[in-house]
């Protein structure tokens, strides 16, 4: 059977020689000319072939990741392909804010609202923004434009951030009424119990205040602040059982932070000598 095969094959190729000859000719033509055809840029650029929504999603998700370089890349490539994207110029907003370029920011956030006025996550967002910058007027004015969108899926972003700013001016009764209202969207809101708690505590409410703390960590386990607040509040009122395990929290999830540092300051103080980690 081997030996007829082989003979076959030398059939082949002593009758069919000079057609293999010419097809070999053809195949040097067509590698030369393909030499000389651009290479599409499509292969060039692996993102040139991507839609825009496309390069959003993915520098929406290296924004996430805290990739900031990597997501401007993307959204900026996203802008070239659709610059009447609300969404793009959000995003854009973001990336820039957190790389510490407030112009390039503020530039994307008032685009964003040019081509959406009632984008509300991006009224919030510009809030926070004037916030960082001292301008508390126009992040009020702001926060109280995402609320108007009776639409706004989550309320109680806005509302807690007007919380903040009612703290910072030491209005501190405002502030729990908008942390309150915060609350009553999102009762999980860990963040906004911590906060309630301590403009609470400014108003000279402690129990209130140590019953907010108390929440504050139930919501947020993972808030070394919110252990460390509760941990002093009960160290006040000599729930000493309660103050130790909460110091304790803060020295495991915060180790090596000025916070850690008070919380050791508590636990000698509470703790019989030699039992402080």
């Amino acid at each position: 059977m081997q030996r007829r095969e082989g003979s076959i094959q030398n059939r082949v190729k002593t009758h069919k020689a000079p057609h293999r000859l010419a097809c070999l000719g053809a195949l040097v033509l067509a590698f030369a000319a393909a030499a000389c055809t651009p290479v599409p840029s499509s292969q060039q650029d692996p993102t040139a072939w991507m839609s825009a929504e496309e390069l959003l999603s993915l520098g929406d998700k290296f924004l996430a990741a805290g990739d900031t370089g990597q997501a401007l890349q993307y959204l900026v490539t996203a802008e070239k392909k659709d610059s009447k994207n609300p969404r793009i110029h959000y995003s854009l907003a973001l990336a820039y804010a957190a790389r510490r370029l407030p112009d390039q920011a503020l530039k994307h956030f008032q685009k964003a609202l040019e081509l959406k006025p009632d984008y509300s996550e991006a009224h919030n967002a510009l809030g926070a923004f004037y916030a960082e910058q001292g301008e508390r007027d126009k992040a009020s004015e702001h926060f109280q434009k995402a609320l108007a969108n009776p639409f706004y899926r989550t309320p109680e972003k806005p509302l807690y951030n007007l919380g903040r700013l009612m703290m910072d001016q030491g209005r501190y009764a405002e502030a729990v009424a908008y942390f309150d209202e915060a609350l009553h969207f999102q009762s999980a809101y860990a963040e906004a119990h911590l906060y309630r708690a301590r403009s609470l505590e400014a108003l000279g409410r402690q129990a209130e205040a140590r019953r907010a703390y108390k929440a504050a960590v139930t919501y947020g386990p993972q808030s070394a602040d919110a252990q460390f607040h509760y941990g002093r509040i009960c160290a006040a009122e000599g729930r000493t059982e309660e103050a130790i395990a909460a110091f304790r929290r803060v020295l495991r999830l915060a180790p090596g932070t000025p916070l850690a540092d008070a919380a050791a300051v508590y636990l000698r103080r509470l703790e019989p000598q030699g039992q402080t980690p």
